[in-house]
């Protein structure tokens, strides 16, 4: 299903029931931060709570996260396998958040921890072979999934250094393949109308200028500024994309 046609059935669910979501959501956190073993309809919540991820509204998927990541508390082995799963799934969001929530867990495994170690082995197994490499199979360039990513290996290698496999660790950096290429949605696309009504001027020109001090003139900061308005008209029109065609 792609991003656009989930948006407008299952997200758009979500939003409309987000009240309730978030209480659901806080619900799970507090059985999974008190309780220690998880069976296996845990497991089967876990992933109902990762669909979440898929939300627009910033409250569901900030509970669904925290959720996440005490889940992965009481069975790392289960978080970190559905972290290696979600990397295929088409909403960055997605992945993202779970390799947020997998990080958590690492942090908080700074004592050394035998059963933990196998565990993350096994999780740094698959993003190597998922995020490096001429054969990896889910690249990304997506900076905030490839910091995740590499403070997992920046633990290892300082409390687990058995669980770094080979080939991960380049002086102390994860080796990432470059993601694939986007095609960004030109001005003249008969589609960057619609984009235009999702940025709009007063985002355009107050958001992208905290990054760009395109307000004086210059050549170079126009350039910059077009090049942030086509990263951002990607992000909400061609991965987000609440139409069809945009997707």
């Amino acid at each position: 299903m792609s991003v656009a046609q989930r948006d407008l059935r299952w997200t758009e669910w979500v939003r409309r029931r987000g009240d309730e979501m978030v209480k659901d959501l806080d619900s799970l956190e507090r059985r999974w931060h008190t309780l220690g073993q998880r069976s296996q309809m845990d497991r089967l919540r876990a992933q109902w709570v990762m669909w979440t991820l898929t939300s627009t509204a910033p409250k569901i998927r900030d509970q669904a996260t925290r959720t996440l990541y005490w889940f992965g508390r009481g069975e790392p082995a289960a978080l970190f396998s559905l972290t290696l799963n979600a990397l295929r799934i088409n909403d960055p969001y997605v992945p993202e958040r779970l390799l947020a929530a997998a990080y958590g867990v690492v942090m908080a495994h700074q004592l050394t921890d035998g059963e933990f170690g196998k565990s993350l082995r096994e999780f740094l197994v698959g993003l190597h072979n998922a995020l490096t490499g001429s054969s990896a199979t889910h690249p990304t360039n997506h900076w905030l999934a490839r910091l995740y990513v590499q403070g997992c290996l920046t633990l290892g290698l300082a409390h687990y250094p058995g669980a770094v496999p080979n080939g991960l660790n380049v002086d102390g950096k994860v080796p990432f393949a470059p993601g694939p290429a986007i095609d960004g949605i030109e001005p003249s696309d008969p589609r960057a109308v619609e984009v235009d009504h999702a940025l709009n001027t007063h985002y355009d020109d107050d958001t992208l200028s905290e990054f760009v001090a395109f307000r004086e003139v210059s050549t170079g900061r126009i350039e910059a500024k077009t090049l942030l308005s086509l990263i951002c008209a990607v992000r909400f029109g061609h991965l987000v994309g609440a139409r069809p065609g945009l997707a």
